[in-house]
């Protein structure tokens, strides 16, 4: 059995408010997203590929 273990995990999380109502807007928004980045980049071994929250979205 090989001693070398390689592990590679990728998570896309998705959130969603009612009807898709845009929550965050603005300061709020800029705000809410610095927090998430820098929480996720202080944990070990955590690499943030690509944290975005849309501008625009369709209402079906």
């Amino acid at each position: 059995m090989s001693s070398h273990v390689y592990h590679e995990i990728f998570l896309h999380l998705n959130w969603h408010t009612k009807s898709n109502y845009p929550a965050l807007r603005g300061e709020v928004e800029s705000h809410c997203h610095a927090a998430i980045r820098r929480k996720a980049q202080s944990i070990k071994g955590v690499t943030v590929y690509r944290l975005a929250f849309p501008l625009e979205f369709s209402r079906s």
